[in-house]
């Protein structure tokens, strides 16, 4: 087996241990389940040696066929000069990829894996592609498709992660390399009881669903200039973060926190039935302007939706949009003094809990047009569907409509990038998410 095969295989088997450790560590886990665990852990550290020993090889095969070209006692010539290896970060790897796209589109290089060697990033595509993908020339097809490897797929999940709620989440990654994902989940929790010597233990019986998660396609498509390809890299890498990357977040969090799941859209976890779906007014907090105990009743409220369901609460954490976050930050008690200072900075807390503030979800909800969502989310339940490799296509000769307006590539002299992942989002506890669904605090009056 290669050194990059069992890379794939180390990258499969760490990908699908969070799933089983889960089972073996859940409430109701037999002993099969810690088994299965154990074993897993051992197989990856089986991997983790034989890629050792495979690396220690090549280092040995290469200084023995360096001092056998030089021949023993042959100091008539000079080594080259070590050339440092040139890194780059996620950002400048998919700008380079994007250019070697629309490139290879225009039959000016090869393929992507062409350009970026020829840029002088050599070492960043092996890395990218593999040691073998220069003799399979790094898959452009055709038709214009590219499809990105899973090691840089990862890098490009981690640079979303930032302006991603639903990604900061730190939901539990389930590979569907199928594109498909089942199994049976807990409605409710298990509970447990302390039992004398003798005395039957009493099992908890906790309600059963069933869990399906199955791809759904998010589809960025980023109009862009003939001119691109003049751009430097670090041009293109601003690109980059503008338009792709920021359109990729905003859907992210719409689609997965609170997509409808009509048609193509995947149900997101504020739509799920079955979750924590609250009204303000059941806590007299449904005004504009709250008081602090209408506020506090509200966080309450929906930290007792989850305590009381017996849903483990470490991981869980607060969302809200700007607008929210602003108005909490800005509340005083009778005497002029914030009540929650720890809501201002870079990472904000709020009941003792860590915060993530959105600018990605919408503030004009409701029958009034200004209602937000604010939520508890416990991440260590969410489940992330992923399909692994992102797919990106580009075309210089279609068509599409832009807010209605028809544009064509050929006559606006302008192509189309289309950036595709595939994802999916479900909960393994339906009470690990509460939401009070009809926020107005801060809105105008």
């Amino acid at each position: 087996m290669t050194l990059e095969e069992l890379r794939k295989k180390l990258r499969e088997k760490t990908q699908g241990l969070d799933a089983i450790k889960i089972k073996a560590f859940a409430a109701d886990a037999t002993e099969d389940d810690r088994k299965s665990f154990d074993t897993a852990m051992d197989e990856i550290d089986g991997i983790v040696r034989d890629m050792k020993s495979l690396e220690r090889e090549i280092q040995l095969k290469a200084a023995s066929a360096e001092d056998a070209n030089r021949g023993i006692g042959d100091n008539s010539g000079e080594r080259a000069p070590a050339v440092p290896k040139k890194s780059l970060k996620t950002a400048d790897k998919i700008g380079l990829v994007v250019q070697g796209l629309i490139k290879s589109k225009r039959g000016e290089c090869a393929g992507v894996y062409d350009h970026i060697e020829k840029s002088g990033y050599g070492a960043v595509a092996d890395e990218i592609f593999g040691m073998n993908a220069k003799a399979l020339n790094a898959s452009t097809g055709v038709n214009g498709g590219f499809l990105i490897p899973p090691n840089m797929s990862n890098e490009i999940t981690d640079l979303l992660y930032p302006s991603t709620s639903f990604l900061r989440l730190n939901p539990m990654a389930i590979p569907m390399p199928n594109g498909t994902y089942e199994e049976a989940a807990g409605a409710t929790g298990a509970s447990s009881s302390w039992t004398s010597e003798m005395q039957p233990s009493q099992a908890s019986e906790p309600t059963m669903r069933q869990l399906k998660m199955s791809a759904k396609a998010l589809t960025s498509l980023i109009p862009m200039t003939r001119n691109f390809m003049d751009f430097t890299l670090p041009s293109a890498v601003s690109w980059v973060q503008r338009n792709m990357l920021m359109t990729m977040s905003i859907e992210y969090d719409k689609g997965l926190m609170r997509g409808d799941g009509n048609q193509s859209a995947p149900l997101g976890l504020y739509k799920i039935p079955g979750i924590g779906s609250y009204s303000t007014a059941k806590w007299g907090a449904d005004g504009v302007a709250p008081t602090l105990a209408e506020i506090d009743a509200t966080a309450a409220g929906l930290s007792l939706h989850m305590s009381t369901r017996n849903v483990p609460m470490a991981s869980a954490k607060w969302v809200m949009t700007e607008r929210v976050r602003t108005y909490l930050s800005n509340v005083r008690n009778g005497f002029g003094v914030q009540v929650w200072p720890e809501l201002d900075g870079e990472t904000p807390r709020w009941k003792n809990r860590p915060v993530l503030v959105t600018t990605n979800l919408p503030e004009n909800l409701g029958v009034t047009g200004d209602q937000a969502e604010l939520a508890l989310v416990a991440g260590d339940f969410v489940m992330h569907g992923d399909v692994g490799a992102m797919e990106m296509l580009y075309s210089q000769e279609g068509s599409v409509i832009i807010n209605g307006q028809m544009f064509s590539g050929i006559q606006h002299r302008m192509g189309f990038l289309v950036a595709v992942q595939q994802t999916d989002v479900n909960l393994r506890y339906l009470a690990s998410v509460a939401v009070a669904n009809d926020v107005r605090w801060g809105a105008a009056a």
